[in-house]
């Protein structure tokens, strides 16, 4: 599945019908360019394609995301993904959201390049799960449960942006 161009998912639901901006559900391979999702009621973007049993992924496509991403203000997680492949986040500002900023898990390696996870109240700035997790110029701060969280993985921290 494919998104390229700008893609935008914003103020969705209300308190009386919650709605993410947006959700994928897919076995294969995910390529979202500039996606912004903010707003919404609940998660501004769910994202899976690890297709589970309910053990575990049955599929190992993975997920990229490049351009520009904003998941901020939404009710609940700002972004949340699942693959069962490897997972390429770049680019991304998740700040304010009342859960999460960023949650994912990927049963392969997540590269979270260039991130924004500020002030996400009732949950983590980022919260990942994988067995090899890289940080490139990573920025998480005033969170309320806590700034990153890698579920016991010691990630490999780069400082820089090698982004313009």
């Amino acid at each position: 599945m494919t998104l390229s161009g700008r893609n935008r998912f914003n103020d969705n639901g209300d308190i009386t019908h919650p709605a993410d901006g947006l959700e994928i559900y897919t076995g294969g391979t995910i390529s979202i360019n500039n996606l912004i999702a903010t707003g919404n009621s609940s998660i501004g973007a769910w994202i899976d394609n690890c297709a589970s049993n309910g053990v575990a992924c049955t599929k190992t496509a993975n997920l990229t995301l490049t351009g520009l991403n904003d998941f901020s203000k939404n009710n609940d997680w700002g972004l949340k993904f699942n693959t069962g492949g490897n997972a390429s986040i770049t680019s991304v500002t998740a700040d304010n959201n009342n859960i999460d900023g960023i949650n994912g898990t990927a049963v392969g390696s997540i590269t979270l390049t260039c991130a924004s996870a500020n002030n996400n109240h009732g949950g983590y700035g980022i919260r990942l799960a994988s067995p090899t997790i890289t940080l490139i110029h990573v920025i998480a701060t005033g969170n309320s449960v806590g700034d990153i969280n890698t579920n016991g993985t010691t990630p490999t921290l780069v400082s820089t942006c090698p982004l313009p």
